[in-house]
């Protein structure tokens, strides 16, 4: 599927992939950030996307999730819905607390 174009308009100037600055306001996945903010992060979402990573066994998971968290047991495993069994860093973090650690689903 392709993206759709979107035209730009006298007072929108484009930022960052996905970014439409209007008026001083960033335009970014449905918020709306003042143009400050954007910059004091370096031009990047305050509300980063979480890691996904696709690992080839249990433990390897697990291992990775513990790295991110700093040594400290992750939370899981866990899985919703149809989604990949997975683990979360334990460290409490908000900024990791969307990472997901994927294993196989035949080893849940």
């Amino acid at each position: 599927m392709a993206a759709a174009a979107v035209p730009v308009m006298a007072g929108v100037a484009s930022g960052p992939v996905g970014w439409a600055i209007v008026g001083g306001a960033a335009l970014v996945g449905g918020g709306i950030w003042l143009a400050s903010e954007v910059k004091k992060n370096g031009g990047r979402s305050p509300f980063p996307p979480g890691i996904r990573s696709d690992n080839s066994s249990r433990k390897e998971a697990y291992e990775k999730a513990r790295q991110r968290g700093g040594g400290k047991e992750p939370r899981g495993p866990e899985k919703h819905g149809n989604g990949k069994p997975h683990f979360h860093p334990g460290d409490g973090r908000k900024d990791h607390q969307h990472d997901h650690f994927n294993f196989p689903k035949g080893m849940f």
